[in-house]
């Protein structure tokens, strides 16, 4: 909760929230729990000195028992067939996690260039201004894009249970149409009085119009009834390209009468995509159409041009097998939102119907079959990122790139609503600001639909969590502070159906510097799973002898067996530094050694510690659970009879399945601690605990719970009877 919101002791909110609240999370029936360990997965770094910090995870999830992470790079160099651009992809079925494949573009999953048509212009060594990758999945195609607006836009197809091909959107060809690529993407029809003119392999315009950034994209010109399709494949000056005739008339004369490719590195690339009612959506291009939205033909995904040829009205006369003597509702269209302001397209998602976001509001789209609705229901605006669905409702990043908003339909109102759901948490996206408008940004949002949780991952490294669940009222904020005697940024975070489809996983990526490992200074970027919830009676109620089901309260986690004397020495023990934590497990017990030291780490990893032989041991970094509670208030005008808060008499604590945890308060003048008491259960517990305080009335009426070891805290409800200062 804010801290500015602690004056509004008057409202529903403030009896049910927290101050802070570290590494625990809300259960969406009640509680909080302290959040599972992650296990370490893979060392990314070794996958390909190719890979850096700038690579964003995108889900590929086929619906059939495996799904797949692609690795895109971010904010590097623009994906144009160069093998200096590579994917990476891990596959992730029922064998596991994968060893992370490069596919390099060119190289594994190379771009496919039809015949007869022009390779586009390389861009090999041209980096993005900023952004990140906008994408939309439909069957085994996933269309992607740049938020920057300087990316041709992608599809990745998955061929073959191990097989993909990668190809710019309009040279992918997969409907048995015969439809030409000529035909593929969209066109914007000329409203000025500039002509066009097509001779030996030059078009000429009457006054400027062309730069280096058209070569590749396409100039219709309509003269006598029939059109003629160009490729341009070379500038000249801003009056004349190099251009091939690729459909329909060879030759052209001046006319006013002519079309131009809606996209292409000068006018800029969609920003936006989603898929509705069997059509594939873009929007937004940054320099020119920034406020258009384009609409596949439906059925057909790879369709964008609205327009047939004029030779083409009655008969296939230019081979395009795009004709007829009307248009259908069934054809591609384009069109503007209308706004009192020319608004860019920042996102787009398909539900009950089309919503688009833009820079000054949210929109509904009704595409029918003979009519075009749009209504703009806010205008808080937003900015251009991949938005999530959350159930029914739609979250997207808003404009100040600080904020989260939903986009929902109430069924109590009866109408749309955009809800705020980060204003009262605003501290947690301030925190870490030096300078006026130095504040960290949202870079990364994904959803975990099983337990709805929203992990939003800041340009700074921190990362997020809310607990969001319309249904049963569920708004809470907490901090995902990640164990480690090491330097470590959150650099990316998926959510990924397991293997069997039973849940969703949650993955991280993160950059770990070990400073006192074999390697100062080497920084490693791993790839980290978030362990599901431990649901045992008990700490010892192992299902198996290999205990699978162990509780995994550590971050980095790794497993192996004890020898007698230590642990076997593995290549991964040596990420973990000179210093790290144990859980040791025998086939009746669980101890919990912290502070382990790692005798002569570099050349053969060993635990300076006894185990008893053939205990399997969970070693990693252990992290600690916090929690504060806000002042309790008297509901009077100033709070209390004597305009101050109540101290706290004593506590009570509905626990489950909980083991090890320390209570306590802090002084309201000082801010300091003071005393804490430890409760340490020898196994799973769930009792109502009853804690006495002995603070006198100079308390601010806080209560602090905190667990700084490995093991489960889980508590239901927290209630504190408080005692008046008179």
């Amino acid at each position: 909760m804010s801290e500015k919101f602690k004056g509004r002791f008057d409202t529903k909110q403030y009896q049910n929230s927290l101050e802070e609240c570290k590494n625990f999370l809300f259960g969406k029936v009640g509680g909080i729990y302290k959040r599972t360990g992650t296990v370490l997965v893979h060392d990314l770094t070794n996958v390909s000195s190719g890979f850096t910090d700038t690579h964003t995870p995108i889900m590929f999830d086929t619906g059939r028992g495996s799904s797949y992470t692609l690795y895109l790079p971010n904010t590097t160099v623009k994906l144009d067939g160069a093998p200096s651009s590579p994917v990476y992809i891990i596959l992730n079925d029922g064998n596991g996690i994968s060893s992370p494949t490069e596919y390099g573009l060119g190289s594994g999953i190379a771009f496919k260039v039809p015949g007869g048509y022009p390779a586009w212009p390389s861009s090999n060594g041209v980096t993005f201004s900023e952004g990140h990758w906008i994408s939309q999945q439909v069957g085994d195609f996933l269309f992607i894009t740049h938020s920057s607006g300087e990316q041709r836009p992608l599809v990745i197809a998955r061929t073959s249970p191990s097989t993909f091909e990668i190809n710019y959107y309009d040279y992918m060809m997969t409907q048995a149409d015969g439809l030409s690529y000529a035909m593929k993407g969209p066109y914007k029809k000329n409203t000025s009085a500039v002509t066009m003119a097509y001779l030996t392999n030059v078009i000429t315009a009457s006054a400027a119009y062309f730069t280096a950034g058209m070569v590749g994209s396409w100039i219709r010109i309509n003269v006598g009834g029939s059109s003629g399709v160009y490729v341009i494949t070379g500038y000249t000056d801003s009056t004349h390209v190099a251009a091939t005739a690729f459909l329909g008339a060879t030759t052209a004369g001046a006319t006013d009468d002519w079309s131009a490719s809606a996209w292409n590195d000068e006018f800029g690339w969609p920003t936006a995509v989603t898929f509705h009612n069997q059509r594939l959506f873009w929007g937004g291009s940054p320099n020119k159409n920034f406020d258009s939205i384009w609409a596949s033909r439906t059925g057909n995904l790879f369709h964008m041009s609205s327009e047939r040829l004029d030779q083409d009205h009655t008969t296939d006369v230019s081979g395009a097998n795009y004709f007829g003597p009307v248009v259908f509702a069934t054809d591609p269209t384009d069109f503007r939102p209308a706004s009192t302001q020319s608004n860019a397209v920042t996102w787009l998602s398909g539900g009950r119907t089309l919503m688009s976001g833009t820079t000054g509001g949210e929109n509904l789209i009704n595409l029918g079959v003979d009519s075009l609705d749009i209504k703009e229901n806010s205008n808080y605006g937003s900015y251009n990122s991949q938005v999530v669905k959350a159930g029914k409702d739609v979250i997207f990043v808003g404009k100040d790139r600080r904020s989260l908003r939903t986009y929902r339909y109430s069924e109590e109102n009866g109408s749309w609503l955009s809800d705020d759901l980060s204003s009262k948490a605003d501290t947690l996206f301030l925190d870490g600001a030096i300078l006026a408008g130095d504040f960290p940004t949202i870079k990364q949002i994904s959803w975990n639909s099983e337990n709805k949780h929203l992990w939003v991952l800041m340009s700074n490294g921190d990362l997020k969590i809310l607990s969001y669940d319309v249904e049963f009222g569920l708004n809470g904020w907490t901090e995902f502070e990640i164990g480690g005697e090491t330097t470590r940024d959150i650099l990316g975070v998926h959510n990924m159906p397991s293997p069997d489809r039973s849940r969703v996983e949650t993955y991280i990526s993160v950059s770990r510097t070990l400073e006192d490992g074999p390697s100062p200074a080497t920084t490693n970027i791993f790839l980290e799973k978030i362990i599901g919830e431990f649901n045992n009676t008990s700490i010892n109620a192992f299902t198996s002898t290999d205990f699978v089901d162990y509780p995994r309260y550590l971050d980095f986690a790794q497993l192996s067996t004890a020898n007698g004397s230590g642990v076997a020495a593995t290549a991964s023990l040596a990420y973990l530094g000179n210093t790290f934590d144990c859980i040791v497990m025998t086939a009746t017990a669980v101890t919990y050694v912290l502070g382990v030291v790692v005798v002569d780490v570099a050349s053969s990893p060993n635990l300076d510690y006894t185990f008893p032989a053939n205990a399997k041991v969970i070693y990693g970094y252990n992290y600690s659970a916090e929690l504060k509670t806000l002042s309790p208030e008297g509901g009077g005008q100033f709070g209390t009879s004597m305009a101050d808060v109540k101290h706290i008499h004593e506590t009570f604590l509905r626990l489950y399945r909980s083991m090890d945890f320390s209570i306590g308060s802090i002084d309201k003048d000082s801010g300091l601690e003071l005393t804490f008491e430890d409760v340490t259960y020898a196994d799973l517990t769930s009792e109502d605990k009853r804690i006495f305080t002995t603070d006198n009335p100079d308390t601010d009426g806080q209560i602090i719970v905190r667990n700084t070891t490995p093991t489960p805290l889980n508590i239901l409800s927290i209630i504190s009877k408080g005692v008046a200062y008179d």
